[in-house]
């Protein structure tokens, strides 16, 4: 009987971590919400993972347009996320500080990750298309600091460095 108490125990602990952990934006408060996307406004190597699809659900554009177009209309769709006066009152905090949560939200769904520091969590097929035409038009060996001419293949010059790792 005490071996059946702990199993059941057990099982019931497992659901209910089971539980919390597929805990959408749609079960979350707006509180909640803002709290979490301060913690995007930091810079890239301290922001944390993007989070789950579910979460994406309830809180990524339904236009896929949106996170590879003009910023304003980003700063739109966070502002109807988490709420446009909150958006308006945290206009004048500084950013990078995990202390404003438009900014956090604005990286987290922007694709434009090379010159604003977006994360593209927002899955989009548009936008992927987008950012690869991005890469394409970047022609690396054109930019005079990052020719590799000295005449062997090790192709050592800073992007290639920064976002590609050997396993050797």
């Amino acid at each position: 009987m005490v071996i059946n108490v702990r199993n059941n125990l057990l099982v019931i602990t497992l659901l209910i971590a089971i539980a919390s952990m597929a805990m959408t934006a749609s079960a979350m408060s707006t509180e909640e919400i803002i709290k979490l996307f301060q913690t995007y406004d930091v810079d890239e190597d301290e922001a944390p993972d993007c989070q789950p699809e579910s979460f994406h659900a309830h809180i990524c554009p339904k236009d896929e347009t949106i996170p590879c177009g003009d910023i304003s209309k980003i700063e739109e769709h966070c502002a109807s996320i988490i709420g446009t006066e909150h958006a308006a009152a945290v206009k004048a905090t500084e950013t990078g500080q995990g202390k404003n949560a438009m900014e956090g939200c604005v990286k987290y769904v922007g694709f434009h990750v090379f010159d604003k520091d977006h994360m593209a969590c927002c899955e989009s097929d548009t936008c992927e298309d987008w950012i690869d035409q991005q890469f394409e038009m970047m022609d690396i060996e054109d930019v005079p600091e990052y020719d590799d001419d000295d005449g062997d293949d090790d192709d050592d010059d800073v992007y290639y460095s920064e976002h590609h790792h050997s396993e050797f």
